[in-house]
């Protein structure tokens, strides 16, 4: 294991994001040699799904190999937040990064069951 960057808000994180942090939200980035890591803690709602959606994007700037999101710590996703994944899935797809989504709840689980994400093929 190499670095581990230091806990931020999410705003923060993102270099020249002009979003200010949504109480609700976190995401820590991790990274070893290996792949990179992104624990999310929180909601992953309207109020918060931009910045998700911009960590995500962050994460995969850089073209890692492989990318993990850990969602153990989400407490709850609407539509919005499942559509920053899907997005995440999307751009992860078009630039070769394999992307992981573990520890996904069962309400989670249900919406990405129920709304599926299109053109990943």
């Amino acid at each position: 294991m190499t670095t581990s960057l230091p806990v931020l808000p999410v705003a923060a994180q993102v270099p020249g994001s002009r979003r200010r942090p949504v109480p609700g939200l976190l995401v820590m980035r991790l990274r070893t040699a290996e792949q990179h890591v992104l624990v999310v803690l929180g909601d992953a709602d309207l109020a918060t799904a931009d910045q998700l959606r911009d960590q995500l994007t962050g994460a995969l700037t850089g073209q890692p190999r492989s990318l993990l999101v850990e969602l153990a710590g989400l407490d709850f996703c609407d539509l919005s937040g499942l559509d920053a994944l899907h997005d995440a899935a999307r751009q992860a797809h078009a630039s070769g990064v394999h992307l992981t989504f573990r520890g996904m709840s069962a309400q989670l689980g249900w919406l990405h069951r129920t709304f599926p994400a299109r053109d990943l093929s």
